[in-house]
């Protein structure tokens, strides 16, 4: 990618770097972020309600 990138000489091909490569695998790397965050809230929610029933 660092080839890539060095390479661009036009605010065109860095546009069109951006749309075809970067832009796709940033948005992947965002929602994989995202999904795995909320997974992690659910499950301590999760383990703290299931405490507190065991409390009662």
């Amino acid at each position: 990618m660092k080839k890539a990138i060095k390479k661009v000489n036009t605010r065109e091909e860095l546009l069109n770097l951006w749309k075809h490569e970067l832009e796709p695998y940033n948005t992947k790397a965002w929602w994989g972020l995202i999904v795995s965050g909320s997974k992690a809230v659910l499950a301590l929610t999760l383990g703290k309600k299931l405490t507190k029933l065991g409390e009662c």
